[in-house]
């Protein structure tokens, strides 16, 4: 032990102490570094439990010693000898540097986490005494293999293979499920870690718009991440395959923007949101956003200089600042609705990304708007596509706006078709109905203010009814100006 040999630092109340053999202790005078050594019994010395004070200069004494609990854990012995020098105590601070954590006695490590680490990299089998104390149950998403089934390979890469199979809820339930396999290797740890990134961001959503992640399998050297199994595939290829109609398309794109929606409502940017990063179910006809191995649970991110970025998805601000926000996603969200209704076609596809870097600042640089499309979808696209963030719509806005063209144009598959009955060759006369009170036929909803030509103003309201204190938000695009609203009829007093 290296004591120090001091006037001015805090000594707590001393306590007695077992009887014990000679003890050593050196002792250094930090005034003049010079050591002597004193052999003293147990039974001509006090301990107390201090604070060490030597790189605390600037408290006050008075105040160190009615409020010594105030500083640091670090441990310190004061010891007082009943000889010359009783009035001069000696703080002596226990430090250990060498201490390490072991479970065998044998491997040792300098924190828990590194020896746990230690011992399931090299595989060091525990000792057979050893005894778990504390059990800690599984996670839900915690899976064990037993429970996997693997049916059909899907495809494979450079660092594992992706199936199709079954994941077993219960003893007589099981799911259809999309396995991602990858062997834990020295040259895929940078992977694995991107991989468990992902995981643990998954696992925090579950919207019917969003692709669910059920959970993982860690045995052995195999991961598996389990996750929902969409059988449509992706929505790229579904869209260059097959002849989507215009109302289908404005149905995709009403799924992507609630799905977008619910992960910015979770503080998530997608920061990839693209017709290939979307998957697509056939049976229900929804579209789902996957592949979260870019996104960011934050308000902004600060784009890495090696960091590769989809750039003919990505907003101006992105490429000059490199800075993405949530407003980011809404410009890939306008991107992603004009690839849905080219059927996938790549934007920008007659420029290189480093002609779309230097040109994508001007507001003028963008994909060409169809005049085919509805009106709602163009001026969704405009306005995601704004040069000023600050401009562009959310996508609660966007969602709402969608809605209310699906409640204009619904997809004919989504109809239930009712045949009415065949008459019968000579029928009855149906009985006369009772007479009923005439009542004034419901209003039919307020139609959108469209305006056809592109140079006008076109005005979409957002919300049915604004909430106390906020407008009505919409879009707009240079112009004239809309006709003003009606007047609203006088507020009936109530007495």
């Amino acid at each position: 032990l290296v004591a120090f040999l001091s006037d001015d630092e805090v000594v707590n109340k001393t306590k007695n102490v077992r009887r014990k053999g000679l003890q050593s202790f050196k002792l250094r005078r930090r005034s003049k570094l010079t050591d002597a050594v004193a052999t003293i019994t147990s039974d001509e010395i006090s301990l107390g439990a201090g604070v060490d004070l030597a790189q605390r200069s600037r408290v006050h004494v008075g105040e160190a010693q009615k409020h010594a609990t105030y500083f640091g854990p670090e441990p310190c012995l004061t010891v007082r000898l009943p000889t010359q020098l009783k009035d001069y105590p000696i703080h002596t601070v226990i430090k250990d540097d060498s201490r390490q954590f072991t479970i065998d006695g044998v491997n040792r490590a300098k924190s828990v986490m590194a020896i746990v680490q230690k011992h399931y990299e090299q595989k060091i089998p525990l000792p057979e005494e050893g005894k778990l104390v504390r059990p800690i149950p599984k996670q839900p998403w915690e899976l064990t293999k037993d429970k996997i089934t693997l049916q059909t390979k899907l495809g494979e890469g450079a660092f594992g293979e992706v199936w199709q199979g079954t994941l077993r809820q219960s003893a007589t339930q099981s799911i259809p499920a999309a396995i991602k396999v990858t062997k834990l290797k020295e040259d895929n740890k940078k992977y694995m870690q991107e991989l468990f990134k992902e995981a643990r961001l998954m696992r925090q959503y579950q919207h019917i718009n969003v692709v669910g992640f059920f959970g993982m399998v860690m045995e052995n050297d195999n991961v598996m991440i389990v996750m929902e199994m969409v059988n449509g595939g992706g929505l790229d290829h579904y869209l260059k395959k097959n002849n989507v109609g215009i109302p289908d398309k404005c149905s995709y794109a009403f799924d992507a923007a609630l799905g977008l929606y619910y992960l910015h409502s979770k503080r998530c940017m997608h920061r990839d949101l693209a017709c290939r990063n979307c998957l697509i179910d056939t049976q229900k006809n929804i579209v789902k956003i996957s592949d979260f191995g870019l996104s960011k649970q934050a308000d902004s991110y600060k784009i890495l200089p090696n960091e590769k970025i989809p750039t003919k998805w990505q907003a101006p601000e992105v490429v000059a600042t490199h800075i993405y926000t949530r407003e980011c996603d809404v410009y890939s969200y306008g991107i992603l609705v004009w690839e849905i209704f080219n059927d996938a076609k790549m934007p920008f596809e007659e420029y290189d990304n480093k002609t779309v870097r230097a040109r994508l600042s001007d507001p003028t640089f963008r994909p060409p708007i169809s005049e085919d499309l509805p009106d709602e979808i163009r001026v969704i696209i405009a306005a995601c596509w704004s040069a000023m963030p600050d401009r562009r719509p959310v996508m609660k806005d966007v969602a709402w706006i969608l809605k209310r063209f699906q409640k204009h144009n619904v997809p004919e598959q989504r109809i239930k078709q009712q045949t009415p009955p065949v008459p019968a060759a000579n029928p009855a006369p149906p009985p006369a109905p009772p007479p009923k009170a005439q009542t004034p036929p419901a209003a039919p909803p307020a139609p959108l203010v469209i305006a056809k030509a592109t140079k006008q103003v076109v005005n979409v309201p957002l919300r049915k009814a604004p909430s106390k204190g906020e407008a009505l938000s919409t879009f707009t695009i240079q112009g004239n100006p809309p006709p003003p609203p009606p007047p609203l009829p006088p507020k009936k007093k109530v007495s």
